[in-house]
Order: structure tokens, then C-alpha cells, then sequence
């Protein structure tokens, strides 16, 4: 270890990632080690943990998981720099393959040496293959269309996921915890167990930043790579193969998500149930938000500290949401801080990120003709005839679902007006309707308030909950309002909705609202009558 530290090669990497862990575990000493959260009920910290230091041992163990959300920031920064998007897909493409691997090993016997380039190589030929079939059919396309895009093969891969799981372990419930041959191996560091799945993690994560600065700087494709990103069309005129490289960079995305998405599992294990897939991604867009979205090696350091973060945040409060909702917070604090260079970047990469063109009204010599007037009466009317003939047209069983339906095409009209027509994409709209329903409905069943009140003080959260989350990122044009909604989806889910956390501001009890009966007059007890009509 003595050679190794004062090597002049290995040495000097060495010594700042440990001068690095030390500032890091400095700073979120601070933060973690004395947490305190406004207006949030924190009587679920256990007695012991406010104020006492986080010991070392999970700032190391931090760390080595935070290598592995470096290189989900990696891949999405090799995509950002070859086409200008976040590809809300990189984390379902190294999953599929990844969980497909590890099951295999797990239920199926698979040996691990065969499972590592499995993973790997199916990581890599899912992403070339979505590259070729999807990505390039959009490349005249604007930027927003093809983002879009990946959101579309996110949940395309998703389903995929849960075929692969089913058809291997026979059910959906897979095995939390994963071992690996070389999960017995290692030493005991204070409290934590630094497996040879850890250390594994760290030269596999090295070896790769370096082959990467390597291949970028000192090969053909690599420089090809670079001087497509740089500019597109000057490319295309030197004669560079545009498509190829594009394909070379994706399967580099795909394969860097699969090593990830493998070597994760050994140490923090799989999800019984659900997806690893999005909660990666997140970790994995903090830290290409960091690293600006093109610089590597600021994505190992980045990271390292979210890693010791999140492994901070679960010691502090003994659960994981705390760590999840952080992210919110990192990433605004990254964009805000670095709003000028970023804003730079967008602005040199050209391109279009509205879809439509926002739509014109009548002339006003064309909205006097009577055949105009008597088409715009004649919608309305039907439109308004159609809402009060929905009840007796689909029965009074599938009411709830239209109802629900209208509720889903409110909130779409409201992407249609961000999408369409400002080109922002926003990844977490339904959290802003869970925020107005979770104030309507405190409020409605904790204090009684009036139903049009409720509705009023809903919408009105709703709004200052969307202005607090996209003040920060509309001041920058394209990609960065969905990375932080996205963000402030998860927060909501996993931290303001939440009985333990703010159990003030939710429906107590069961956490149903009772129907009120409006003015005395209409009963909305039930889904398909009022007042018993």
C-alpha cells in the first residue's frame, strides 16, 4: 500500500480521491451528522443518531457505491456530448441485461465469469441497438422529439425488465441479495465489511475513467467521437462516419450501465419487487448535472460524494427515502451554481427544443363569417353536450375510469402547454398533482375546510410547488426542467408523501376523504347520481 501511495503514477489519483473522501466526509459530517429538516416530523430519528458522528467506515463504504453512480453520469455524458440529450433510457439499458445476468447466476447457475460479459455485451448491443432503430430515425428531428424519445424506450425496456424477470425466476419477486464469488473475500473496516465486490468496484471504475481518457484522446474513433460532438455538420464535411460514431457512443453508454447495474447488486442487493433501473438514473443524472455535463473524471469525484451522501443519509435516519429526496437538492444546488456555463453549453450546441409552433388565432375578418361563428358554437355545444352525456354513455360501472380519464387529460393539456409550445419536457407532473391533492385533502379532512376553498388552496400549492422546483431550471434553455422535475417526483414520492414525514399535512386516520354533500344541496357521495337523482 506505502508503494502504491507514493508511486508517481498511481500515487497522485490515490491521493486525491483519499484528500477528496476526507473533504467530503467533512462537509456531510455537518449536514448528516446534526440532521434537522423544517417543517417535517423528525421523531423517527432513533434516539442517539442527532448529533453523534457518522462513523468512517460508512463514508468509505459510500464512496465505493458512489463509483458505481459515476459511471451511470458517464454514460449519460458520452450521450450528451454525441447528441445533445439526456437519455432518460441509460439506466434501463445496462438493467435489462444486467438483471437478466444476475438472475441467471443466481437461480439458474450461471458461472460468474459467464455472467460478467453477458451483462457487459448485452449492455452494449442494447444500446446499439437503440441507436440504430430508434435514435437515427431521429435525427432531423429537434432535440425535445428525440428525448422524448428515450423516455418512450425507458418504458419500452422497463416491460421488457419485467418479461426477463418473469421468465426466469417464474415470478416477479426476485432475490434481494446477490453473492458473488468474491464476496467472501475482503477485510473488516470498523463496523462495515469492504467485500472483494467493493474492491472490485474500484479498479474496474478506474480502469475504465482511464481506458476512456485514453480512448478519447489517443484513437481515431475516440477523436472522431469528440469531433462530432464538438459540431455535427463540420464532421459530416471532413468526412467523418457521423451514424458510426454515434452507435460507438451509445454502446459505450450501454455497456458502462450494464458494468454499474452488475456490480451494484452484490453489494446493495436487488429490489424484491419493483425497478433498480429509475433510482439509479437519478443518482446517475445528479451526477452528469455536476460534472456540467461533459468532464469524466469530475464525474468519478461526483460520484463518490453522492455515494457517501446517500450511505450518510441512510445511517442518519436508519431509511433510504431521506437519501432519494437529497437529490432534489443536490441537483438544484449543481444548476444553480453552475447556470452560466451550462446555459454556454446549451446555447453553443444549436438545435431545436420546441416540437410545434405555438398555434395562431382566427383573423378577426374571418371570425365574423357566419359559417366560422356557427362552427365555433356548434363545437362548443357538442363539447359541453358530450361532458354531461359521458355518465349515460358509458354506464354508471366505468364512470370512475372516465372520470380518471379527465383527470389524466388535464394534467396532459398542462404538458402540452410546457412541451409544446415552450419546449421544456417536465419528467414529474404527477408530483405537483400529488401535492395539491395531498393539501386538498388535509385540509378537507383535517380542518374541514370548504370544497371550492380546498380546490383553491390545492391549486395554489400546486403552483407555488412548480415555480420553487422550475425558477431554477427555466433560466436555462432545453434539458435541465426535466432532470429536476424528475428529481422532485421522487422527492415527492418518497419524502413529502409520507405519513412519517409529514403526517400534518395528509388526511389523517385511514387517510380517506370523505364526499361532501356541496351547499346542503348536492350529495358527491356517489360516482354516477347527485343527491340520489
Amino acid at each position: 500500500m506505502a508503494a502504491a501511495w507514493h508511486h508517481r503514477i498511481i500515487g497522485v489519483p490515490l491521493r486525491l480521491g483519499v484528500a477528496w473522501i476526507v473533504v467530503a466526509e467533512v462537509v456531510l459530517q455537518g449536514v448528516f451528522g446534526r440532521i434537522d429538516i423544517p417543517f417535517a416530523d423528525v421523531s423517527w430519528l432513533e434516539v442517539g443518531t442527532r448529533g453523534a458522528p457518522i462513523p468512517r467506515d460508512v463514508f468509505a463504504v459510500g464512496a465505493i457505491v458512489g463509483v458505481l453512480y459515476a459511471l451511470m453520469g458517464m454514460g449519460l455524458i458520452l450521450v450528451h456530448r454525441a447528441n445533445r440529450i439526456i437519455n432518460f433510457a441509460q439506466a434501463q439499458l445496462g438493467a435489462v441485461p444486467a438483471i437478466a445476468a444476475l438472475l441467471l447466476m443466481v437461480r439458474q447457475g450461471l458461472p460468474y465469469l459467464l455472467a460478467v460479459p453477458l451483462a457487459v455485451a448485452g449492455g452494449a448491443a442494447l444500446g446499439a441497438g437503440v441507436e440504430v432503430t430508434v435514435v437515427r430515425r431521429f435525427r432531423e428531428s429537434s432535440r425535445l422529439v428525440l428525448t422524448v424519445a428515450t423516455v418512450g424506450i425507458s418504458l419500452l425496456l422497463l416491460v421488457l425488465e419485467f418479461v426477463v424477470k418473469r421468465a426466469i425466476t417464474g415470478d416477479l419477486l426476485v432475490v434481494d441479495t446477490i453473492r458473488s464469488p468474491l464476496s467472501d473475500l475482503g477485510f473488516n473496516l470498523g463496523a462495515a465489511r469492504i467485500s472483494g465486490d467493493h474492491m472490485l468496484t474500484v479498479v474496474v471504475a478506474v480502469a475504465l475513467l482511464g481506458g476512456l481518457v485514453v480512448f478519447f484522446q489517443s484513437t481515431r474513433i475516440g477523436m472522431a467521437i469528440r469531433a462530432a460532438a464538438e459540431n455535427r455538420d463540420r464532421a459530416m464535411l471532413l468526412g467523418i462516419p457521423v451514424d458510426r460514431v454515434s452507435t460507438v457512443v451509445w454502446t459505450l453508454a450501454g455497456a458502462l450501465s450494464a458494468v454499474g447495474v452488475f456490480l451494484r447488486a452484490p453489494i446493495v442487493g436487488l429490489p424484491l419487487a419493483g425497478f433498480i433501473g429509475p433510482f439509479f438514473l437519478l443518482y446517475g443524472l445528479a451526477v452528469a448535472v455536476i460534472a456540467r455535463m461533459d468532464r469524466l473524471p469530475t464525474a468519478l469525484a461526483a460520484g463518490m460524494f453522492i455515494g457517501m451522501a446517500d450511505q450518510a443519509a441512510v445511517f442518519a435516519t436508519r431509511r433510504s427515502s431521506l437519501a432519494t429526496a437529497s437529490m432534489l437538492v443536490v441537483i438544484l444546488g449543481a444548476l444553480l451554481l453552475q447556470r452560466r456555463h451550462l446555459a454556454r453549453t446549451e446555447m453553443d450546441a444549436g438545435g431545436s427544443w420546441d416540437a410545434v409552433r405555438e398555434p395562431q388565432p382566427i383573423l378577426p375578418h374571418l371570425r365574423v363569417l357566419p359559417r366560422v361563428a356557427a362552427f365555433r358554437w356548434l363545437s362548443l355545444t357538442l363539447a359541453v353536450g358530450f361532458a354531461f352525456a359521458l355518465p349515460w354513455i358509458v354506464g354508471p360501472v366505468r364512470v370512475p375510469f372516465a372520470t380518471t380519464g379527465i383527470v389524466i387529460a388535464m394534467v396532459g393539456i398542462s404538458l402540452v402547454i410546457l412541451t409544446g409550445w415552450s419546449g421544456q419536457i417536465s419528467l414529474g407532473q404527477f408530483a405537483f398533482v400529488g401535492i395539491g391533492a395531498a393539501v386538498a385533502g388535509g385540509l378537507s379532512a383535517n380542518h374541514n375546510w370548504d370544497l371550492f376553498a380546498t380546490l383553491g388552496a390545492a391549486a395554489a400549492a400546486g403552483a407555488l410547488a412548480a415555480v420553487l422546483v422550475g425558477l431554477p431550471a427555466i433560466r436555462l434553455p432545453g434539458l435541465y426542467l426535466a432532470v429536476t422535475t424528475l428529481a422532485f417526483a421522487f422527492t415527492v414520492q418518497e419524502f413529502v408523501l409520507r405519513a412519517d414525514y409529514f403526517g400534518w399535512l395528509l388526511p389523517g386516520g385511514l387517510g380517506f376523504v370523505e364526499r361532501p354533500v356541496v351547499y346542503g344541496i348536492i350529495d358527491l357521495g356517489s360516482d354516477s347520481t347527485w343527491g340520489g337523482v
